[in-house]
């Protein structure tokens, strides 16, 4: 594998995995849990701290994968329409007329879904439910 192919591959992941480890950072300065007094409170707040941005990137990759099945079509041509067309008159002149031809040109234009926000978010949660169980035991 070259360079420039394993950079297209991974990099998605890498980026959504930087954010992901940022935004756990975040909730460990907001929860404070080594601050707690027993072993089961700091795991239990680990825990939360690795859920919210598991819950949040699942979320996210959940509802890309939803717009690329057209699930959002009426509302993307409608807010289109009305914002791009009607308060900016002349700026789009080959806009689609109904909203079926709005769908054959995204379906002509290609679907695609990036599947790196779910598997991210699903890896997060994996750790917030393996905390969650020790949490459990202890």
């Amino acid at each position: 594998m070259q360079k420039e192919e394993f950079f297209k591959k991974y990099l998605p992941y890498i980026k959504w995995g930087i954010f992901a480890a940022v935004s756990i950072v975040l909730m460990f300065i907001y929860e404070k849990p080594f601050s707690e007094v027993g072993t089961n409170e700091i795991f239990g707040s680990m825990s939360n701290c690795f859920a919210v941005p598991g819950i949040v990137l699942t979320g996210f990759g959940g509802l890309s994968y939803l717009a690329s099945l057209g699930a959002y079509d009426g509302l993307s041509y409608i807010f289109s329409n009305f914002s791009l067309h009607s308060l900016i008159p002349g700026h789009h002149k080959d806009k689609p007329q109904t909203l079926y031809e709005y769908k054959q040109q995204k379906d002509e234009k290609g679907r695609k879904w990036h599947p790196q926000p779910l598997i991210v978010g699903l890896i997060s949660l994996g750790i917030s439910v393996v905390m969650l169980i020790i949490y459990a035991i202890l």
